[in-house]
């Protein structure tokens, strides 16, 4: 499987980073100008002793990260944002030791 950077949920199982803006096309920078509404990420299949990370491309500030211990035999981590207004500008993906990250995107509209 390869990154899906075009539909929602964003679908990334491959390290990148060149920055999510210039993966998505231009078609996305220009439909998106202010970034994307993130509502929530789910880790599926993460399995024992796993780690990701999410930073802004601009200055690799951490957006978003998570691991696992090495006894972790659970569900899939929720991250939810729902209740909040999180925006990603550019974001990538340095750190993605196992499993799939679906990235959900509300419309900023």
């Amino acid at each position: 499987m390869a990154n899906s950077y075009v539909t929602n949920p964003i679908i990334i199982d491959t390290v990148f980073t060149t920055g999510f803006r210039v993966n998505a096309t231009a078609l996305f920078a220009l439909t998106n100008p202010m970034g994307l509404g993130i509502s929530k990420v789910i880790w599926r299949g993460p399995g024992a002793s796993a780690s990701f990370s999410i930073q802004e491309t601009s200055d690799n500030l951490v957006l978003l990260s998570g691991s696992t211990p090495a006894s972790f035999v659970g569900a899939d981590p929720v991250y939810d944002f729902d209740a909040m207004n999180i925006v990603w500008r550019n974001f990538k993906v340095p750190t993605l030791s196992a499993g799939v990250l679906h990235i959900y995107v509300r419309s900023l509209q």
